[in-house]
């Protein structure tokens, strides 16, 4: 079976893959296109991520075709892998490789090969495990040693081994991905020895940061909720941690809420309202600080996670809010991910008075600076922010609307108030 990817691929990938094949020859090794771009290739999904196997040295190539790309690349000898890095792509690079599990969950052992078939054997499922040559002798056509074309049109997931999900439990994330994706279904071979991995505590066995890297790519699926739907059908969270046990029910409170964000906001990281989401069953406030960072998170969505544990604290005094001035200076600090997540979980009340804090306070703000009170002699041990919260109180009541009547009240708030 050959593809032609020359209708598939825009012109600006085509070159890159036909200056690929040039360098290949001319070096005198092999170089196959493999993995998921085969796969969707064949199920007429968009994919461009470029991943080339090479029948030698990797290194070698990869500094050979960034020279001709003019290209910068960076190499991991460990893995023998490569990347060559264009402002608009990335090329992965690898030599033929076999892998060896020093023990379960264990990063694996690599050494080089030169067997197509046996390289694309380490792979982790048959509908992953394809290539399409870019050799002279039998260009553009597809190698498909494990059946995974005939996989893809029954919507299979196989794995190759009884050990697959033993050796890299990882594996179980990324079938349910691709089960949530594509619609598939575990081959019943595949699904015994996953209930058996999941039996066993293989999960349990990772460390936080291979779990929380998996779950966040999960979560940035086209629908992240559907997906996150399927790993807490089918796995849950409490490897995460034992407090961590959504219920379907709440997940689809966190749904319903982001449709009411996505109405509302530009831009929201579906991704960190879903780690929010989970982390705010954990029982104690300590136990987000200890679990964020053994997940190695980023200190702004430490803070989010922080915030979204306390949501019942900020919707107990979102209820006590009064008028206009007490919600904004309540919930204008909040980004928008903790705003959907106090929306998820807040009742009726809450929610008119997310919605109004949204859609009418949440982007006003005062013109006048510091410098501007000085520049009408308003002295500088005058207590300025105190003449900023008098100005946008009468802002956001809708009294004061340009920066002209916001100098001139603020100086009518000095001379009342500080003689």
């Amino acid at each position: 079976m050959k593809i032609n990817i020359y209708k598939k691929f825009p012109r600006p990938v085509l070159q890159v893959v036909d200056i690929a094949a040039k360098v290949a020859k001319v070096q005198g090794v092999s170089l196959y296109l493999v993995g998921g771009i085969i796969r969707d290739l064949i199920m007429g999904r968009r994919n461009l991520d470029l991943d080339l196997v090479i029948g030698g040295d990797s290194f070698e190539f990869a500094r050979r075709l960034a020279g001709r790309l003019n290209a910068q690349y960076k190499i991991n000898r460990d893995f023998y892998t490569a990347k060559v890095i264009m402002p608009q792509q990335a090329i992965d690079i690898a030599a033929m490789r076999r892998e060896v599990y020093p023990y379960p969950a264990s990063l694996p052992k690599v050494e080089p090969c030169f067997s197509l078939k046996e390289d694309l054997y380490r792979r982790d499922f048959t509908i992953n495990s394809l290539a399409l040559s870019l050799n002279s002798k039998d260009f553009l056509e597809i190698i498909d040693p494990y059946a995974g074309i005939n996989d893809i049109k029954k919507k299979v997931i196989r794995i190759h081994h009884k050990n697959s999900f033993f050796d890299d439990p990882t594996r179980m994330f990324r079938a349910i991905r691709f089960k949530s994706r594509f619609g598939f279904r575990f081959c019943p071979y595949t699904g015994r020895m996953f209930k058996q991995a999941l039996s066993q505590g293989m999960l349990e066995k990772l460390s936080k940061t291979r779990i929380i890297d998996e779950l966040n790519i999960i979560f940035k699926e086209t629908d992240p909720f559907s997906a996150a739907g399927q790993v807490l059908s089918t796995i849950g969270f409490a490897y995460l941690h034992k407090d961590v046990n959504p219920g379907a029910r709440d997940l689809h409170k966190l749904k319903r809420a982001s449709a009411w964000a996505g109405q509302r906001f530009k831009n929201i990281d579906f991704s960190l309202l879903l780690f929010m989401f989970l982390f705010s069953f954990l029982k104690k406030r300590q136990k987000v600080y200890t679990l964020s960072n053994a997940c190695a998170f980023s200190k702004n969505k430490r803070q989010n996670l922080i915030l979204g544990w306390d949501k019942n604290r900020w919707l107990n005094r979102l209820a006590r809010a009064r008028g206009a001035f007490d919600l904004y200076f309540l919930l204008k600090p909040f980004s928008s991910e903790v705003l959907t997540l106090l929306y998820a979980f807040g009742d009726k009340k809450h929610r008119k008075r997310l919605s109004l804090f949204v859609e009418k306070y949440r982007d006003i703000y005062i013109a006048i600076k510091g410098r501007d009170l000085k520049r009408i002699g308003i002295p500088e041990g005058v207590r300025y922010n105190t003449i900023f919260k008098f100005v946008l109180k009468e802002k956001l009541a809708g009294r004061v609307k340009t920066y002209q009547q916001e100098l001139a009240l603020a100086k009518k708030i000095a001379r009342r108030n500080f003689r």
